[in-house]
């Protein structure tokens, strides 16, 4: 009952809200982990069922916990779907995992943003991934490499396709000696 009052008032009242106001380039506000630590065992349902997060691994992977419901996210988004795009058989991956979320409301969100670049996961249990989250906020991207060491994270929306976030992209993979793999598939 509270997230549709919330959402009823993000619709209507908030929706205005200048993207601008949301979305921030600045990229000095990832937290960088020193020393990297280790991506936790974690499980996500996706289009073949469910899996260890390992198993789809790229190079350079940015897991988004994100939820259809969420104002900010619905800013991001987009912008990380034109960041995938951009970066398509180059070995980075964005592997948005919904949050508290039905299957037919990320499909509807899909369509309604056009995200067309992006896989669709789904936590398998959100309570093994809101200790990531940090206050349960959303959305939070966490950057990973192919063989599970976590580098940083990210919470709040972030213009992932703005020129400063995708020369740091670039560095990663640089970094990485990224070997393109093939991308999990995405929802029709």
């Amino acid at each position: 009952m509270i997230r549709a009052l919330a959402l009823l008032l993000l619709g209507g009242v908030l929706a205005p809200v200048a993207a601008a106001q949301l979305l921030s380039d600045d990229i000095a506000t990832i937290r960088w982990f020193e020393p990297v630590r280790q991506l936790p065992p974690l499980r996500v349902s996706g289009p073949d069922g469910e899996t260890d997060i390992r198993s789809v691994l790229r190079p350079v992977t940015l897991i988004v916990m994100w939820g259809s419901w969420c104002h900010a996210c619905a800013h991001e988004m987009p912008s990380l779907d034109r960041l995938q795009a951009k970066f398509a058989g180059r070995g980075l991956l964005v592997l948005p995992v919904a949050m508290f979320d039905q299957p037919f409301a990320s499909r509807h969100f899909y369509r309604r943003f056009a995200i067309r670049h992006l896989p669709a996961f789904a936590a398998s249990d959100e309570a093994d991934w809101v200790p990531l989250t940090l206050a349960d906020h959303y959305p939070t991207t966490l950057i990973v490499t192919g063989d599970g060491d976590w580098l940083g994270r990210h919470i709040g929306a972030l213009q992932w396709d703005a020129t400063p976030a995708t020369e740091l992209i670039e560095k990663l993979l640089t970094t990485a000696h990224a070997a393109p793999g093939p991308a999990p598939p995405v929802p029709k």
